[in-house]
């Protein structure tokens, strides 16, 4: 990749790569793009290779001047006034398409998004080039939007379809570009920018807001606009939002179990949250601040070995929904995959660990709970969903072990993971880390529903480290005669296959030893009793 300067000569350069059809990164005063020819569609597919990004996620165009827009499109009244008004700026409006928009540009549509940026550098280059250029942002796709080169640089240096980055420094408005819909029946907004919905009322005072913008678009709908899908500039690291009061939201972080955690904050709140990474990104009532500091706090966080990530978002109302706060909370929905935890709400929420050997009961205890209102959490059912996705690590330990399909033989990996206790220590280092990544996943959904009582239920949870995210622990005991006719017909297992499960467990002692309550589950009468006799006496604590 070439590292061209934003003058004359670089300029100049960059035209000719464009001109050979080739990509070349630029910047903008949103974020930076990837541009190519978008009349020349074997060009434009080198932005969709080069980013990953899905062939139905269509692309804007941009040209340098207004009188160009209608060769591209069909503008109506609106149009013009809002290009009067708006433009050159961060504001994309969606039109119906002339011929000449190769379908790569326009995913199959029949409209295309159409801007006039306000950097000179890209105005220039759009000039000089004689075309207009397509150009999304300059990321891997889902990936945080660059706002500057080194970004582009991070994500693109060895990748055989940029041939050139021009550093124009950092980008002024740091979101990408509004993008208002002028073909339905009322002017829409589909992504929020630096141009608000109350600057464009102003114009259109019957502007809709797409539900797209604060929820998911569903799986079956088309995406009108870039930056609708469901995961978007999100960090490789599980990325949450977290609202509510800096004390419960750092509260919620400590109790949260998480070893590696990043936490992106509002400026001021560094010392609100001991070990944990910390990345500010702005003052909380300072808006344009947030939206300019997004993306490379997201980045900044992408770098750092993580667990998970911590956003700070701030409260959004009636009356903030038409500002710029809308664009930075979009952005972080989707960053989020839309998961929004009130820790508020969720330090008062409870977590209980269930555990003991296997025939125990704990499946039982959890029915009573569930009854009262608990998420019931089954590690074993987790790990027999993502088991298949761990089977390459699980051959490396211990050879053969899945079908002609790929799929784990579950009989062949127990023997052989509790034929020692050397093998089920390597089993359990593959599995307990599989499985409590998907739990924290599962709480973090419920979490961003308003669910905030759980019943975690698991033989291994002490092993696991799930007690790290549990406020009490409850072992569940029974005889062994019991726990062997339970293992036997809800595994379709016989004897010394049971047998050897049980050899591989820890003992009733070490369960109740470590435990804050335990329940004997010898008369299912008495359970709901028991249980309901546990919370009682958790909640005077």
């Amino acid at each position: 990749m070439q590292i061209l300067k934003s003058d004359g000569k670089g300029i100049e350069a960059a035209v000719e790569e464009l001109k050979k059809g080739n990509v070349v990164a630029i910047p903008t005063e949103t974020v930076y793009g990837l541009a190519a020819n978008a009349l020349d569609g074997e060009a434009v597919k080198k932005i969709f290779l080069a980013k990953g990004r899905p062939q139905d996620n269509p692309l804007i165009i941009h040209i340098s001047q207004t009188e160009d827009l209608k060769k591209y499109a069909i503008p109506n009244e609106i149009a013009y006034k809002l290009a009067e008004k708006f433009w050159p700026g961060p504001l994309t409006m969606i039109l119906p398409k002339l011929d000449c928009i190769p379908t790569e540009v326009s995913a199959g549509l029949d409209t295309v998004a159409v801007r006039m940026p306000n950097h000179p550098v890209a105005r220039e280059l759009i000039k000089k080039s004689g075309v207009p250029l397509a150009a999304p942002s300059a990321n891997i796709s889902g990936k945080p939007s660059p706002t500057s080169a080194e970004h582009v640089i991070d994500d693109f240096s060895e990748n055989p379809y940029v041939s050139a980055v021009i550093d124009g420094g950092k980008c002024q408005c740091g979101v990408e570009s509004t993008v208002l819909s002028l073909c339905g029946e009322e002017p829409c907004l589909l992504r929020p920018g630096f141009i608000t919905a109350d600057m464009l009322k102003e114009v259109i005072p019957n502007l809709k807001i797409a539900e797209a913008v604060l929820k998911e678009l569903p799986n079956n709908e088309k995406a009108l606009s870039p930056g609708l899908k469901h995961k978007h500039y999100a960090p490789s690291a599980r990325t949450v939002c977290i609202k509510g009061l800096c004390e419960n939201a750092a509260e919620y972080v400590k109790n949260d179990g998480k070893d590696k955690k990043t936490v992106i904050c509002f400026a001021g709140e560094e010392e609100k949250f001991p070990r944990c990474k910390i990345i500010p990104y702005g003052r909380s009532n300072d808006f344009e601040e947030l939206a300019e500091n997004l993306f490379d706090a997201l980045r900044k966080a992408d770098k750092i070995e993580n667990e998970k990530i911590y956003v700070r978002i701030p409260e959004i109302n009636d009356e903030l929904v038409n500002g710029i706060l809308l664009a930075v909370y979009n952005r972080l929905l989707r960053a989020a995959s839309f998961t929004v935890i009130d820790c508020d709400k969720a330090v008062n929420g409870l977590v209980l660990g269930i555990t003991g050997q296997s025939g125990a009961g704990k499946g039982t205890v959890c029915k009573v709970l569930e009854n009262k209102g608990f998420i019931h959490i089954d590690t074993d059912k987790i790990w027999h969903e993502i088991i298949d996705f761990s089977a390459p690590a699980l051959e490396e330990i211990f050879g053969k072990i899945t079908d002609e399909n790929g799929k784990v033989d579950r009989k062949i990996l127990g023997e052989k993971a509790f034929s020692s206790e050397e093998n089920l220590k390597m089993l359990n280092s593959v599995a307990h880390k599989a499985i409590m990544a998907k739990v924290s996943e599962i709480m973090d959904e419920n979490r961003s529903r308003g669910l905030f009582n759980f019943a975690i239920d698991g033989a291994a949870l002490f092993e696991a480290g799930a007690k790290d995210i549990c406020d009490f622990i409850i072992t569940v005991t029974a005889d062994r005669k019991s726990r062997l006719e339970r293992v036997k017909i809800r595994d379709g297992i016989d004897d010394l296959r049971a047998e050897m499960r049980f050899a591989g467990q820890k003992s009733e002692d070490f369960y109740t030893e470590n435990a804050d309550f335990t329940i004997l589950n010898d008369d299912l009468t008495a359970l709901p009793q028991k249980i309901q006799h546990i919370l009682a006496k958790i909640s005077k604590k």
